[in-house]
């Protein structure tokens, strides 16, 4: 008895976050199926997910398995970035004027769901745990994407995702019938075991991880399978757009950490030609996301091709870390980064959801003169936008310096030219919008923000300038 109450607790950030969001669901039941009010639904959603991170804070950390699913630092505190992510996307849902409110419950309880599905994948010990948790989340996702608002854009959103999705669902689990012949297994910790270490290198070990990099890579967008991620950010309501993001992208890139941690990309000439992969699909990322984003138009595009960037500059840090000579893997830096790209990015969606006055489509021109308009919103924009530049001294600046650390450190100079050059490809396009909120030729109308938006802008902006002091003495 005493055993499974230790797995009782040890799962109680999941389980909580389940039982936790049908407390507005069964209330919008016995109330004639009419709406909650927003401020009561959001907070009941908002407190349910803060009692899962607490929990993860109390029991995940431990390095202990329930089932399977492994409890320890490195999955626990992926949960918790995934968890952040939502919390500031939850916000943004709260001040979404386009949202469809009559069925906000059903939305955000779905959400939740989708939260927990990534909660599994983090903590996912085997690759058919990983890829139940991984597929759950993004049916989920397709789901919000249509409920959110009856419009030809969100439901083009919510297809194409749905579509491509569903044809990486088929890729991942086609490689794990590969890795499940070749091994007998699909649980990471055993793949090297004794038994199976003699065959684990053979041309069906191979073809099952070409497989699954193949489908991970395409949730992260990484070069070429990239060619959903502009449409689809487009289309999705901002809040949506910021989860998939920030979360899924967080998630996927941990794991990916975990799967090439593993022996086989270090013994075997098949981990040299992976890592060989990895670091050329993180030039050619860094390159088309940064070029591509230069003469963009509308805001979410422009988000789209930043987060592409973004996610070949976290695959460059993990080949740097992955080539250090030393025998331990020190994953903070992707940890790091991850966090600053979280506030950044969240920040930058939030106050370009502010400008969603006439259409949920928001574009550049949009912020022209914001400087008269709105000086505290035009200031975060001017913020966040050099934060995702790398410029001194936001958070931004110290995470692209830990990554140009982590190269330097694995002698991978040819990377570091690469990572530099396309940060000062990217540097013009994350200027550019500033220009525009400094130009004081057009009159237009003052804009004023709820008071929650300039909560949420000043506590994004504190962190995205003060995060590395205050976060950094966790990572080094």
């Amino acid at each position: 008895m005493s055993s499974i109450l230790k797995q009782v607790l040890l799962l109680s950030p999941l389980w909580s976050l389940s039982v936790m969001a049908f407390i507005p669901l069964t209330a919008k039941l016995l109330n004639n199926n009419k709406e909650l009010k927003r401020e009561v639904v959001c907070f009941i959603y908002a407190l349910n997910l803060l009692t899962s991170l607490a929990l993860f804070f109390v029991f995940g950390f431990n390095n202990k398995e329930a089932f399977s699913l492994h409890f320890d630092a490195y999955s626990s505190a992926s949960c918790v970035l995934v968890g952040l992510s939502a919390l500031i996307s939850l916000a943004l849902i709260y001040l979404n004027s386009w949202l469809d409110k009559r069925h906000l419950t059903e939305i955000l309880f779905f959400f939740s769901q989708g939260v927990l599905a990534l909660y599994v994948f983090c903590l996912a010990q085997d690759l058919m745990t990983a890829f139940i948790g991984i597929e759950t989340a993004s049916l989920i996702l397709y789901i919000n994407l249509a409920m959110s608002r009856k419009e030809l854009l969100c439901l083009e959103s919510a297809i194409k995702y749905f579509v491509l999705s569903a044809l990486s669902s088929v890729v991942f689990l086609y490689g794990l019938s590969f890795l499940f012949g070749a091994t007998g297994t699909l649980e990471l910790n055993q793949f090297f075991t004794e038994q199976n270490e003699s065959f684990v290198y053979n041309r069906f070990f191979f073809l099952g991880f070409c497989l699954i990099f193949a489908s991970l890579f395409f949730k992260v967008a990484l070069f070429p399978f990239q060619f959903w991620l502009a449409d689809v950010y487009q289309g999705a309501l901002t809040p949506l757009t910021l989860f998939m993001a920030t979360g899924i992208k967080s998630s996927v890139v941990l794991f990916l950490g975990k799967l090439f941690a593993l022996p086989f990309f270090e013994k075997s000439e098949h981990g040299f030609v992976f890592l060989t992969g990895l670091a050329t699909a993180s030039v050619l990322t860094v390159l088309f996301g940064n070029i591509m984003a230069l003469n963009q138009q509308k805001w979410k595009r422009l988000v789209a091709f930043s987060s592409l960037a973004h996610s070949g500059y976290l695959m460059m840090a993990l080949f740097g870390i992955l080539n250090v000579t030393s025998s331990s893997k020190d994953f903070s830096i992707l940890f790091y980064y991850l966090l600053a790209y979280i506030f950044l990015t969240g920040g930058l969606l939030t106050a370009a959801q502010c400008l969603e006055k006439q259409s949920s489509q928001t574009e550049l021109k949009d912020s022209q003169s914001l400087f008269k308009r709105n000086p505290l919103l035009a200031f975060a924009f001017s913020l966040f936008l050099l934060g995702l530049a790398g410029m001194p001294p936001t958070f931004g600046f110290f995470a692209k310096v830990g990554i140009f650390q982590s190269l330097i450190s694995s002698g991978s100079w040819w990377l570091l030219f690469w990572a530099f050059a396309g940060s000062a490809i990217g540097l013009y396009y994350y200027i550019k919008p500033i220009s525009l909120m400094l130009n004081s030729e057009e009159k237009q109308e003052p804009l004023f923000l709820p008071g929650l938006a300039k909560f949420v802008l000043i506590l994004l902006m504190f962190f995205s300038l003060f995060g590395a002091f205050l976060f950094g003495r966790f990572f080094y």
